[in-house]
């Protein structure tokens, strides 16, 4: 049972970091364009600004590992996701800048640089909340959830079945209960 979940868990962070490089790529193609000065060839400028995206997305890669933003986190509220979302965006978007105007002084365009980080933030982050959403939504119809069974009854059980019941967008299912003591079980008939 245990192979099956670490090969889910590792094709998750898989599908989040490529949706992830995803929007880094529309911010890059989105900053290029809004950076470029006025007659510049696209593509010219898309060459010239190339290490911008590559130190970007290897600092996010480094940033949301570190963040946990590649793991499921069924469990946690949309705040605390979207919070450490922020927080791993901005942590990328400073920590970039400095490399690039760091190793990369002679060649360092500010612009490029501010219209990359902006873009990135804003689709990164508009992108992770909407996928969220999405998900919390299938959930609450009944795909992707995880079965579970109830071990054991007492007011700390019946606290965490009421919290399991009234967050369907967790996407945990209750299967049953156990309960060995006839005295307890009816702690939870209600549920």
């Amino acid at each position: 049972m245990a192979a099956p979940v670490r090969e889910h868990r590792f094709l998750l962070a898989l599908a989040l970091a490529a949706v992830d490089t995803t929007y880094a790529a529309l911010a890059y193609a989105l900053a290029v364009y809004l950076a470029r000065e006025d007659g510049a060839p696209y593509f010219a400028a898309m060459r010239d600004h190339i290490v911008y995206a590559a130190v970007f997305m290897a600092v996010w890669l480094v940033v949301a590992f570190e963040e946990r933003l590649f793991s499921s986190r069924r469990q946690d509220a949309l705040v605390p996701q979207i919070l450490s979302v922020g927080k791993g965006i901005l942590l990328t978007v400073l920590f970039s800048i400095f490399l690039l105007a760091l190793f990369y002084q002679e060649a360092f365009d500010r612009q490029f640089a501010i219209a990359f980080g902006a873009t990135g933030s804003l689709l990164v982050f508009t992108g992770r909340t909407l996928m969220r959403l999405s998900l919390w939504g299938l959930r609450r119809r009944g795909y992707g959830f995880r079965r579970i069974l109830v071990v054991g009854a007492n007011r700390h059980t019946a606290h965490l079945v009421e919290v399991i019941l009234s967050h369907e967008q967790f996407g945990f299912q209750i299967e049953g209960y156990l309960e060995d003591d006839p005295t307890r079980r009816d702690i939870l008939d209600r549920y």
